[in-house]
């Protein structure tokens, strides 16, 4: 029986592109830790967005298992989801934020693949509908790759990552942000970025199939968020508070010797949006607002009648 871990890498941009020469670099990183890697290209898989159309929640309503009905490669992304015990996923990063078919991915994982909630809904065991696989504890690494040569211009690359892997309750043990890499090639010429690509790759592969408590968070900089990592917040105006963008904590604000501190309370960090408890309040509320709104649903039909009669040009792409 094969006891290594299985790491598989998500490459987001071109062949052989930047994105895809230091997850490689990642690769041989966990290779060399002992780990079992394949690598898969994202731009080769036909991912269609979400639709909203909430059939896959019907289906587990009806005690099916609440896969998504449309006809695209997901399924076979998710198979190898499936069966990892750990994921790095390099991406480029083209206008602030990562690469669009990331972001589509995200929203195929999305709430469909929510762990905690389906804790909560007793759906863990062997008499359930979800695949099992689902609830295994699994680690990620992210790589985000820029052309610009300034932070200002990829600030999103690492945040919004953790789209992909926070349903899944994926826990986040390295991170890496790479800059100034617009030509082919270009990324490899930046000698310690490269070795801190493959010092990822062992890091995620020394976390893979730990206890979630036992992994270790290995990035350079522990961030300003004490849960993520990150440094990126919203400010609450008129308060002295402070709000993590990634996991919704609150955090209060002091300059001591002309340098901006954040403290975040204790009972705040189960409020992160990365913690089981606060996914499954999350999922009580959304029930509850179901609920609140159903005594209004035909009140709500009726006035929207009037958009359905309004006549407006609407225009299609020829088939």
């Amino acid at each position: 029986m094969n006891s290594k871990k299985k790491i598989l890498g998500i490459s987001c941009g071109r062949t052989f592109g930047n994105c895809e020469l230091l997850l490689r670099e990642a690769l041989m990183g966990a290779e060399e830790a002992g780990a079992e890697v394949e690598m898969l290209r994202l731009n080769d898989f036909d991912i269609k967005p979400c639709k909203g159309c909430i059939v896959c929640q019907q289906k587990l309503a009806k005690g099916e298992e609440n896969l998504c009905i449309q006809k695209d490669d997901f399924p076979l992304f998710r198979e190898h989801l499936l069966q990892s015990d750990a994921i790095i996923i390099s991406a480029p990063v083209f206008l602030i934020r990562p690469i669009a078919s990331l972001l589509v991915l995200s929203d195929r994982i999305g709430p469909f693949h929510d762990v905690a909630s389906f804790e909560h809904m007793g759906l863990r065991g062997p008499d359930s509908p979800i695949d099992q696989r689902l609830f295994k504890q699994r680690c990620a690494g992210f790589i985000s790759v820029g052309g610009a040569v300034r932070e200002q211009y990829a600030s999103m690359g690492l945040t919004l990552m953790n789209d992909v892997t926070y349903p899944m309750h994926i826990k986040v043990v390295d991170q890496l942000m790479v800059l100034d890499s617009n030509t082919y090639g270009q990324a490899v010429m930046h000698d310690e970025k490269v070795a801190r690509a493959r010092v990822l790759g062992s890091n995620v592969a020394e976390n893979a199939g730990r206890p979630e408590e036992e992994m270790k968070w290995c990035g350079d900089f522990d961030g300003t968020c004490p849960v993520c990592h990150g440094n990126l917040m919203t400010v609450d105006n008129g308060n002295e508070t402070i709000t993590c963008a990634v996991c919704g904590i609150k955090g209060s604000v002091r300059i001591t010797d002309g340098k901006i501190q954040v403290d975040f309370a204790d009972e705040e960090l189960i409020h992160s949006r990365l913690t089981k408890e606060e996914c499954v309040y999350h999922g009580i509320e959304i029930m509850e607002s179901f609920k609140a709104f159903a005594p209004y649903a035909e009140e709500a039909k009726r006035r929207a009648q009037k958009y359905h009669d309004y006549e407006v040009k609407v225009i299609r792409p020829e088939r």
